[in-house]
């Protein structure tokens, strides 16, 4: 056992260890309850509480007014008034000058708030309007029949002539944020084809009804006429499309190099384009258009100095990235004319 001073009242008790409850530094429980007490004091004195209680109260207000600001109903003023515990505010006629007095919630929710001469006005021209109509029935008619012009003016006032980005057809909308003409031109747009990238896409405005305007509807490979009608819409929506719809087809394809371009676009049926696959399309000596193999021919390469001398003749440009350390892409690149060297060196294909 130990004795101990009490920081509270000053005298000496027995401390009897850590089961003694919150006797380290006080002898009783009303000595550590005035302590706490006064701890609690000094902390709010120090921290100004009462101002700060003050200043929240403040901001408090002004968020009420502008939130009551807001909730005016049209042609009346908040005089600002509405403070806490108070279910009454103030609002002034802006037409009259007549001050209406309202229970916060009912101007809040009820947008049809009017003074005593604005009700008068009201009733006279709602018993006029009942006199011209001759019946409530024919009012209430007349009535909606205003409402249906002020709505339909107000659809026309959003009407648009926008030009679809998938068939560049030109339709008419009412909706801003539309862009295509029906859910076949959206579905299309949804599965464009995503190796169109910056890098080949040339032509931007390359369609598919365009292009069937183009080349007449036929197929270049087959020479048989497309089909628009050949196509199934099961129930759930998704489209089924037949062996004679039209599709874009690219000559040289874009899986080796080929560019998005009216000149390397031509019209295929669905299913010659299937078996044509990434090979390329070709032309013999009369005209006839036969599938040659798919694989690229590599292409010799040479190797010149910034002179115009040469250094070594590559079979490939793998060979020349194999030999010289250098990208092939890069190569490539300044051999197709679209970069003038690399490396120091100027690159040409034989």
């Amino acid at each position: 056992m130990e004795q101990r001073i009490c920081k509270q009242c000053g005298k000496v008790y027995v401390y009897h260890g850590h089961g003694s409850g919150d006797h380290t530094k006080y002898c009783s429980d009303d000595c550590y309850a005035e302590a706490k007490r006064k701890a609690n004091l000094r902390s709010y004195y120090k921290n100004d509480r009462i101002k700060q209680t003050a200043r929240l109260a403040r901001k408090s207000d002004e968020r009420r007014n502008q939130w009551l600001n807001k909730s005016v109903p049209d042609g009346f003023e908040y005089l600002g008034d509405w403070t806490g515990g108070n279910t009454k505010v103030s609002l002034k006629c802006l037409k009259h000058g007549i001050v209406v007095c309202r229970n916060i919630d009912a101007f809040r929710l009820n947008s049809t708030i009017k003074c005593e001469r604005c009700r008068r006005e009201y009733d006279k021209a709602r018993q006029k309007a009942k006199a011209v109509y001759g019946s409530r029935e024919e009012y209430l008619s007349e009535l909606a029949r205003q409402k249906e012009e002020r709505e339909r003016a107000k659809r026309e006032s959003r009407k648009r002539i926008v030009v679809c980005d998938v068939c560049g057809i030109k339709f008419i909308t009412y909706d801003s944020r539309q862009k295509r003409c029906s859910p076949e031109c959206s579905r299309i747009w949804l599965n464009k084809d995503k190796r169109l990238t910056e890098a080949n896409m040339i032509d931007k405005n390359i369609t598919l009804r365009r292009l069937y305007k183009r080349d007449g509807g036929f197929c270049y490979i087959c020479g048989f006429k497309c089909n628009w009608e050949d196509k199934e819409i099961r129930d759930d929506g998704a489209v089924i499309y037949g062996s004679t719809y039209p599709t874009i087809d690219h000559v040289f394809p874009l899986a080796k190099g080929g560019k998005h371009s009216w000149e390397n676009v031509k019209l295929a049926h669905w299913v010659c384009n299937i078996r044509k696959s990434d090979d390329i399309t070709d032309f013999v000596a009369d005209g006839t258009k036969v599938i040659t193999s798919g694989r690229v021919l590599p292409k010799k390469t040479l190797q010149y100095d910034i002179k115009g001398n040469l250094i070594r003749t590559y079979s490939s440009t793998a060979e020349a990235e194999k030999v010289t350390g250098f990208k092939r892409k890069q190569i490539q690149k300044c051999a197709r004319g679209e970069a003038r060297t690399y490396q120091g060196y100027v690159w040409k294909y034989a």
